[in-house]
């Protein structure tokens, strides 16, 4: 199969996504480079054979028009050459980009899947929405992979678009699965906290999984740090801020914390495959406060890694429920002590193993495979 992909190549979702569902099925792959200036991975890309497809260098408002005649000119070309069976767009955008990938699936004359991934639906307004409904009318098959996702796209569009979903609902893989297991073949969980320069001894508490203000770190510190002095002693907070997007909102969080007294980890710089594993390995609890969220890999990864997760009650992960995952929950801030002192007075007994093994059944990547392959025989076939 012939496949021709629009996305965000410089995401690392996207290229283990390509890796293993399309290349281990040997897959023919045109993969679009909106950015060159910006692109990582191309070393990788090019040597599992994935052509990319580079549309332009820059932002400007003349480089957008560019780009779209880029667009064009190459679904002329791939029409007339035959050189493609699907076209696939992955977390679709909800701009004047929506209605030229519209005009590129009409040119091209194949099937169409759209994968969205979660904040592209969840985090939208009426008017983005509106914007991108030219794309989801000429697509043969949308993907939505979460009852959050579901409900926000009913939300703008309500039930006329009911019969473009895919039978088999999509995920990808988690990431981190074959790396935590590498890391614990050969280190253990104080091994890892050490490697952080934590104190083995210490319980570790991180909060969130990226520098982006809708982690709400602030109204979590905010929290602990009315512990006393002794529960404080107890503890070390690692905050992973890589992708802070608001330099006051990062040097806010940074006083805070140091405001507390509190030991703790402040992470802003991007950490390779084993170093993100390891982290989650040294991570005791999690709390986790954004406002929205599509079941991310971070998640998943807590999970896999033994650790206890604290989850809002604004978030639900109706997946996670229906297959018997352990996690607590909390429905304000004011909470999240309580649920603190019952873990330091030894009275939360979560079943640890059994979620670990639920993530690796359902989230692994060759979990994931056999639906992606049902609905691509579906759209070719």
């Amino acid at each position: 199969m012939k496949f021709f992909i629009v996305g965000n190549a410089s995401s690392v979702w996207m290229k283990e996504y390509i890796k293993e569902i399309h290349i281990k099925n040997k897959h023919t792959v045109y993969l679009t480079v909106f950015d060159k200036s910006k692109l990582k991975y191309e070393e990788e890309y090019r040597k599992l054979g994935i052509h990319l497809v580079e549309i332009g260098s820059k932002s400007t408002k003349f480089e957008k028009i560019t780009k779209s005649f880029k667009l064009i000119v190459f679904a002329i070309r791939c029409r007339m050459g035959n050189k493609v069976d699907v076209i696939e767009i992955q977390s679709p955008p909800h701009n004047f980009q929506a209605r030229v990938l519209a005009f590129i699936i009409k040119i091209m004359n194949v099937s169409s899947l759209l994968v969205f991934w979660g904040s592209d639906i969840l985090d939208i307004t009426t008017s983005d929405a509106m914007k991108m409904e030219a794309l989801i009318k000429n697509c043969s098959k949308i993907n939505i992979a979460s009852k959050q996702t579901h409900d926000a796209f009913t939300k703008f569009y309500g039930q006329k678009y009911n019969e473009l979903f895919n039978e088999y609902p999509l995920k990808f893989g988690t990431l981190g699965i074959p790396y935590i297991d590498k890391v614990l073949s050969k280190c253990s969980k104080s091994d890892c906290k050490q490697f952080f320069n934590i104190n083995s001894n210490l319980t570790t508490i991180a909060i969130g999984y990226n520098g982006k203000k809708r982690q709400q770190h602030i109204d979590v510190l905010n929290q602990i740090k009315t512990l006393d002095s002794e529960e404080k002693a107890k503890i070390h907070v690692i905050l992973h801020m890589v992708g802070a997007d608001d330099v006051n909102y990062k040097n806010k969080v940074r006083e805070l914390i140091d405001s507390t007294g509190i030991k703790y980890s402040f992470i802003e710089g991007d950490l390779n495959f084993v170093d993100i594993a390891k982290l989650r390995l040294a991570t005791d609890i999690f709390i986790h406060a954004q406002k929205t969220d599509g079941l991310s890999g971070s998640i998943r990864e807590c999970l896999y890694a033994e650790v206890l997760v604290i989850n809002p009650s604004w978030i639900k992960y109706y997946q996670f429920e229906e297959n018997g995952m352990e996690y607590l929950e909390y429905s304000s801030f004011y909470k999240l002590n309580g649920i603190l002192r019952k873990y330091f007075a030894g009275k939360i007994n979560l079943n640890y193993k059994e979620n670990k093994k639920i993530i690796d059944e359902m989230y692994s990547w060759k979990a994931a495979e056999e639906n992606w392959i049902k609905v691509f025989n579906d759209l070719v076939l």
